[in-house]
Formats: C-alpha cells, sequence, structure tokens
C-alpha cells in the first residue's frame, strides 16, 4: 500500500488570510484556524478540547481564500501534513509542522449565502462535509525504530514512535518525478499503547488514525517551546503484520492524560 499523509479540519478561522506571492507569481494564503472537540470521559464528565492548526493554500486556492474567508468563518480543510526545519540565531535547528491545503470549503452561512468547495486541483465532487469540529489524521507509513513503552505515575501506559510516510508526484514543469518524506511522531495511550509496544517493531508498515495536537512547555534555557504529536485512537498493522505476522485493529477513543517525557527528537509547532 502506498504511503498516506491525509489530515481532515473543520474549525474557524483565527484571523484574516495573509496572502503574498512567491517570486515566480504563485500565489500562498496563510492563515491559522482553531478546532473544538466534546466528548465525555470514562467518569461521564463532559470535556471540550481546543487545537489550534496553520494552513497554508497555495496557488488558486490560496487566492479563493484570501477572497472569501475571514476571522471567524467555519471552514473544511483537507490536506496534508508537512514539517519544514531552519536554524535560528543560535544556530540551533527549529522545526515547524503546518497543514498544507488540497481542498477547502465554506461552511455556516457563507459569503455568497450558500457553502461552496474549491481545491488545489480538479473538483472532487465531494458532498458537503458536516459542520461539527472535526480534527481527524490518517497516515498510513512505516515505523523509523521499535516503540517506546512507559508507563507514567497515575499507571497509564504510552507508546511513543515515528512514523515515516512518502508521497510521489510529477513535476509539472520539469516533468521529472519528485518524492517527499515527512515524519510523525505517535503517541498510543493504554491498551492501545501495549499493543503498539508488543506488536511493532522498525519497518512495521501500520495505518494510524487519529488526531493532531501540539503542546507546550519551558526548556532548560527558559525558552517556551512546542511539539506536535499525533494521538493515535485506531493502529492496524498492515502487510506481513507484526512479530506475530498477522494484522490486528484495536482502538482508544478517550486518552485522558498527557505524556509527561519530552523526547529530544520531537516537532516543535
Amino acid at each position: 500500500m502506498a504511503g498516506v499523509n491525509k489530515i481532515i479540519l473543520i474549525g474557524n478561522l483565527e484571523a484574516d488570510p495573509e496572502v503574498r506571492y512567491t517570486p515566480n507569481g504563485t500565489a500562498v494564503a496563510n492563515f491559522s484556524m482553531a478546532t473544538v472537540e466534546n466528548w465525555t470521559d470514562r467518569e461521564g464528565q463532559k470535556q471540550s478540547r481546543k487545537g489550534w492548526h496553520r494552513i497554508d493554500a497555495w496557488r488558486r486556492l490560496g487566492e479563493i481564500c484570501g477572497e472569501y474567508l475571514h476571522k471567524g468563518k467555519q471552514v473544511y480543510i483537507e490536506g496534508r501534513l508537512q514539517t519544514d526545519s531552519w536554524e535560528d540565531q543560535d544556530g540551533n535547528k527549529r522545526y515547524s509542522t503546518k497543514v498544507v491545503a488540497r481542498e477547502m470549503q465554506m461552511l455556516g452561512s457563507a459569503d455568497r449565502g450558500q457553502s461552496e468547495q474549491f481545491s488545489d486541483g480538479p473538483d472532487s465532487g465531494q458532498d458537503a462535509a458536516p459542520q461539527d469540529g472535526v480534527n481527524k489524521v490518517i497516515l498510513v507509513g512505516r515505523l523509523g525504530r521499535d516503540p517506546e513503552v512507559k508507563q507514567i505515575p497515575s499507571g497509564s501506559t504510552v507508546a511513543n514512535f515515528s512514523i515515516a510516510t512518502s508521497e510521489e508526484w510529477k513535476d509539472k514543469t520539469s516533468g521529472e518525478k519528485q518524492e517527499r518524506t515527512e515524519w510523525h511522531r505517535i503517541v498510543a495511550w493504554d491498551k492501545l499503547g501495549q499493543m503498539c509496544g508488543d506488536s511493532l517493531h522498525k519497518g512495521s508498515q501500520v495505518y494510524v488514525e487519529g488526531r493532531v495536537q501540539t503542546r507546550s512547555w519551558e526548556g532548560q534555557d527558559g525558552n517556551k517551546r512546542w511539539t506536535t504529536e499525533i494521538v493515535a485512537q485506531i493502529v492496524r498493522i498492515l502487510g506481513a503484520g507484526g512479530r506475530g505476522g498477522r494484522a490486528e485493529s484495536t482502538e482508544d477513543r478517550f486518552p485522558t492524560e498527557e505524556p509527561i517525557n519530552i523526547p529530544e527528537d520531537e516537532i516543535p509547532f
């Protein structure tokens, strides 16, 4: 199975999009949006979670976002996760994770009086997305190393591992074959985390479904740091399966605690 790197979001814009043009005249719109999720935990208590996401929209889709979107607008975004890196003034390597939009659909009371859908390619013909808040990531890739499984003081089990997704396409200008590889940090809790520790290993091909979350902490130098990770809700072993050689599936819908360990190789947002 080919690699998959897909994220679906429904939320509201934090501010008006900022549109700029690259030296070759290509339009790119940048904006942030918030997603809100509500659920009932195992104790029957209502919980709410808000996440912020940085969006890039290119070419005609970027121009449309700049023209029709504004602060507070509810939108459906479908795209892929991308991580960029650079060196700061002190020579330290820094990372930033964003969503590169492929499709955008205006929801709620659209500016033209109805919901409208736009994409960075041919019209997909999909139906309008539901208007509830959504934060969903789907990945198919391979593990870069064996999962690291730990127990936190409360007794919960957490597994941490990274997977690589690869995409191939043909450059429209040169016609040459291009390839892009992205690394994603995965966190799996409780029974799902234990299953990952028992069944996954370096090189395993997996399907991961979950949500993207960003956390912050203060580094030893006193500066604020961020990390972006995928909290897994479903993990399926693909191909030849895990050590036992068979595909497995499980899910954990309600992770109630955040990891307390901050590995050195986390990817900041």
